[in-house]
């Protein structure tokens, strides 16, 4: 079965566990795509409403990444990976869209972080 490396993906626990840049990030209770809270977070001036969380992981292993979103331009992606850091986007939709995209993790790899963000002067995600 797979597992979810990530605390707190579903924002049901507000923002616990992850950083938000400039205080663009809140939770809300709709639009929801399940449970009870989502993120939203909103780009603003030099701001591009980047939330991200380091996240356990094993070396030389694989991952998927992925993520419904709505609204604005939404990216996802994963840093520190200790081989090719990944990310994938959309440029927006007014219905729920799933990003996904996969990274192997390099020989010494314990911890990745894991973001998502907006875009500059574009709509909320």
């Amino acid at each position: 079965a797979d597992v979810n490396n990530a605390k707190n993906a579903g924002f049901e626990s507000g923002l616990a566990n992850w950083a938000c840049s400039g205080g663009s990030g809140t939770t809300v209770s709709t639009p929801v795509r399940s449970g009870t809270s989502a993120l939203k977070a909103t780009p603003a001036g030099q701001d591009n409403a980047r939330c991200s969380q380091t996240v356990a992981v094993k070396p030389n292993s694989t991952y998927a990444l992925s993520s419904w979103v709505q609204g604005g331009y939404a990216y996802l992606g994963v840093t520190g990976s200790g081989t090719t850091d990944v990310s994938t986007w959309t440029p927006g939709s007014t219905t729920w869209t799933k990003l996904s995209t996969s990274f192997r993790t390099g020989p010494s790899t314990t911890s990745v972080t894991v973001y998502t963000h907006g875009w500059y002067g574009q709509a909320a995600y």
